[in-house]
């Protein structure tokens, strides 16, 4: 039994060394046949059936190589994202400020134009909010007692291409804000002058004045009301209305006193008779409800 063993082993043995020994030559002469240039028809072939498991492999390889430069690249890809994002912030931040100046600048402007054409000094604000009492037409504004603000002050604005007119009067002041009563709440009552203008037989053109007292009628579902008006005076619709600052010429130390004349109000949109004296529906140059820029009169000459 041992002996047939030993014999299955050796036969195993050089069977292998057999194997080896064929491997070996055909190896030898496949060398030697290359070299000759003898294998090339048949290394085409043989190249041309693997080409496509090649090309499949290629695939697979760059795919490895781009996933592997995007694992590695997420870093730098993600801080670049970052360094964007805030120069974008960075951006708008710079362009939120510049535009900010801009509207500075031009209120700035519309204040030395104000000096230059009506003589009044003024002090640029911003409107705030709407008053939360639904029975009273004021604002609030970002200016105050500190600034130099006083009751009476009046508040000046524009409103789209429409001329500079009243807003309306200063009623609280606080130390950094103020309530403007609008002009045309029924609690808004001041003196007005109404500027009528007409050809003589000569063709001169001249300006009749007439005063009276105007009011607001928001509340009531209009705009103003015109009263106390000599019932001689000559008006007609279109007719311009302006503040008459009686109160002011008098001196007296009043929230009036403080309201110069000649700030324009608006025009007059109806006449009409109320016994022996004209009553007149004024529409305002703006609505005071809309505007967002304004101007508060600390000043006139």
């Amino acid at each position: 039994m041992l002996y047939r063993a030993d014999r299955r082993r050796e036969g195993t043995g050089r069977r292998s060394l057999s194997l080896f020994l064929w491997i070996v030559f055909l190896t030898l002469l496949l060398l030697v046949l290359d070299e000759l240039g003898m294998l090339s028809p048949v290394k085409g072939q043989f190249l041309h059936v693997l080409a496509p498991a090649q090309r499949g492999l290629a695939v697979v390889r760059m795919q490895l190589h781009r996933a592997w430069d995007s694992i590695g690249g997420a870093d730098a890809l993600q801080a670049e994202n970052e360094a964007l994002r805030q120069r974008i912030s960075a951006l708008e931040t710079e362009n939120l400020r510049l535009q900010a100046l801009e509207a500075e600048n031009r209120q700035l402007r519309r204040s030395l134009q104000l000096k230059e054409q009506f003589r009044w000094r003024t002090m640029a604000a911003s409107v705030l909010s709407l008053s939360a009492d639904a029975d009273r037409k004021a604002i609030f504004i970002d200016r105050g007692k500190e600034d130099g603000l006083a009751v009476g002050m009046v508040v000046i604005g524009q409103e789209g291409a429409s001329p500079i007119a009243m807003v309306g009067v200063i009623d609280e002041i606080y130390p950094h804000n103020a309530r403007v009563l609008l002009i045309t709440d029924y609690r808004s009552i001041l003196s007005a002058r109404i500027l009528h203008r007409e050809r003589d037989a000569a063709g001169v053109e001249q300006i009749m004045v007439a005063d009276g007292e105007i009011q607001g009628r928001w509340q009531l579902g209009s705009w103003l009301l015109m009263e106390k008006i000599d019932r001689h005076a000559r008006i007609a619709e279109g007719d311009a209305v302006v503040t008459a600052g009686l109160s002011r010429q008098l001196d007296i130390d009043t929230p009036l006193a403080r309201i110069p004349a000649g700030v324009p109000i608006g025009t007059i949109q109806a006449v009409r008779s109320s016994g022996r004296t004209p009553e007149v529906e004024v529409r305002p140059y703006l609505n005071p409800d809309r505007v967002q820029d304004v101007w508060v009169i600390v000043d006139s000459d």
